[in-house]
């Protein structure tokens, strides 16, 4: 079984945003049918690591932004841009001043990472242990750090709530015989 995680957007890059937009975090906005403050909505409800074409496609329309319109156009340009970017890379890159409401619609909402469980429930009950590699790096003169894996290996301390949850494999089977040796090779497995 994998661990599905809904990380929370890094605080300090949503203020840095919020202020190179002059954006009140208090404002009022919709995600789905519910009203949040702006700054919590982009912390804990937007995707702000990944980056993906439609973002920019509703991000240049919006603002009217002649060159992000033009690299939208061209789709394997657009793909190039993207690779080494994250949406916070093309707000700083393409800061313009839109409704509160317009950047939440720009954005689709956060998607939840995989992680396989690397603890046994025999062995700590309630508990889940992953195991997490924090990605970073760096990038457009700033310190980059991957959505969720910077967030429970930097961000997150003891105590601190987070949503969950299980996502079964329904076709991993352990072999009937304990005598079985397993060895595990793929993604995740650390095992290449």
């Amino acid at each position: 079984d994998s661990l599905g995680v809904y990380f929370h957007n890094d605080a300090d890059e949503i203020d840095a945003v919020l202020k190179l937009l002059d954006l009140d975090g208090a404002a009022e906005v919709n995600v789905g049918e519910a009203s949040r403050a702006l700054r919590e909505a982009l912390i804990e409800d937007m995707e702000l690591t990944q980056s993906y074409p439609g973002f920019v496609e509703k991000f240049a329309a919006t603002t009217d932004n002649d060159a992000l319109i033009k690299l939208a156009e061209d789709k394997a340009a657009l793909r190039d841009y993207l690779a080494e970017r994250q949406v916070f890379d093309v707000i700083h890159e393409h800061p313009a001043a839109i409704a509160p409401q317009t950047r939440i619609d720009c954005l689709r909402k956060m998607q939840p990472r995989l992680y396989s469980i690397a603890s046994s429930q025999a062995e700590v009950d309630d508990e889940v242990h992953l195991t997490v590699g924090v990605v970073e790096w760096d990038a457009f003169e700033r310190g980059h750090l991957g959505g969720a894996s910077g967030h429970l290996g930097r961000r997150a301390g003891e105590g601190d709530g987070l949503r969950v949850f299980v996502e079964s494999n329904e076709n991993f089977r352990l072999p009937e015989s304990p005598d079985t040796p397993v060895i595990m090779v793929g993604p995740g497995t650390g095992i290449a």
